[in-house]
């Protein structure tokens, strides 16, 4: 049985188990992404403490969809913040992938190698919501995502 889970990125702390409620698995909870493709936001809530993964495109389907703009926007609790990843990612040349903190401002990432599966540095909102917005180019490959959202407190 897992009891505990304790992830951590500076001045942020997110713990799971018998303190802050209780997990029988350590298996994150994951979904497919759906796109609007004209950069309309698609918003998600998400409990606070249970850790969500997202993939994109939809399981079973490779490639991003070719001169798309994709936004997704994950809201939690009042009071709680994120923290958002984006792992075992594959993308071309003129894909981009941005995160947008509570109040609209770009968060710093660290830019993924064409090419090669690779992850973002995690982020931390500076409130309840963040938006990762996906903006591809004309051609679509093997290109993938996976974005991971996890709501917790501060731990200052």
């Amino acid at each position: 049985m897992f009891t505990f889970l304790h992830l951590q990125t500076p001045g942020f702390t997110v713990k799971l188990g018998p303190n802050n409620g209780s997990c029988d698995s350590p298996i994150i909870r994951t979904g497919d992404l759906t796109c609007s493709g004209d950069g309309s936001e698609i918003e998600i809530a998400i409990d606070g403490f249970d850790p969500r993964g997202f993939r994109f495109p939809v399981s079973g389907t490779f490639g991003f969809p070719p001169t798309t703009n994709c936004k997704w926007k994950f809201i939690t609790e009042v009071g709680l913040r994120f923290i958002v990843g984006v792992t075992d990612t594959v993308k071309d040349t003129g894909d981009e992938i941005k995160f947008e903190d509570t109040n609209d401002d770009a968060l710093p990432t660290l830019e993924i190698e064409v090419g090669v599966r690779k992850g973002i540095r995690p982020v931390v909102s500076t409130g309840n919501s963040v938006s990762v917005q996906l903006i591809t180019d004309d051609t679509t490959n093997n290109e993938e995502m996976y974005i991971y959202v996890i709501a917790g407190t501060d731990s200052g």
